[in-house]
């Protein structure tokens, strides 16, 4: 005799107990191919002008002073989500100016380095830092409210960032965390640094 077998129904609140998108649940567009499978976009760097636009977008709040921080960060050093979502304070040494990822592309360690004026963007976020609570232990860019406070950040919010503070800020341009990867490889050129050096 067969029995039924009984699945176990998707969690319709996330962990902080609000409803969860549609977008987040596993049986969206299961067996489906993405909605953006084959097409290939242009890249379209902001200007730092357009960077600029998007701090601006930044509330002043504990989020939002952390999420300027994140795009400056971005801007100012070209690392990946990922990479960005796993750093720990001991990670960003603001005195010498460099930021240590443990475990880049391809498993691979690299030291980026930060220039004066990122510098000194990032000690007015170890400050709310402090403030915070925050220490050692917690994530360099943490999730700064509710139940999940000081926990790691998901590379989907870091997406809708800078998606969101594009349109807030009138940006037509298609933008999102690899776009400031671009950006900081501009900067770079701009400044003379050898292509090979940019490429890491």
């Amino acid at each position: 005799m067969l029995r039924s077998i009984r699945r176990t129904p998707e969690p319709t609140l996330d962990r902080r107990g609000y409803k969860r998108s549609p977008v987040t649940l596993p049986s969206y567009r299961k067996g489906q191919p993405s909605a953006n499978k084959g097409k290939r976009f242009p890249i379209e760097p902001p200007t730092p002008a357009e960077v600029y636009a998007l701090m601006d977008q930044c509330e002043d709040t504990a989020t939002g002073r952390r999420n300027l921080a994140i795009i400056q960060f971005f801007w100012r050093t070209g690392l990946r989500c990922s990479e960005l979502i796993a750093l720990v304070p001991k990670d960003v040494d603001l005195e010498l100016g460099t930021v240590t990822v443990l475990h880049g592309k391809g498993d691979k360690r690299r030291i980026v380095a930060i220039d004066p004026q990122a510098c000194g963007w990032l000690r007015e976020w170890e400050r709310e830092r402090g403030e915070l609570g925050l220490n050692g232990v917690h994530p360099y860019f943490p999730v700064v409210n509710g139940p999940t406070r000081g926990q790691p950040l998901h590379d989907a919010y870091l997406r809708e960032l800078v998606k969101m503070l594009a349109a807030k800020a009138g940006i037509s341009k298609r933008l999102h965390p690899h776009s400031l990867r671009h950006a900081f490889a501009s900067f770079l050129l701009d400044a003379d640094v050898p292509l090979h050096h940019i490429k890491s």
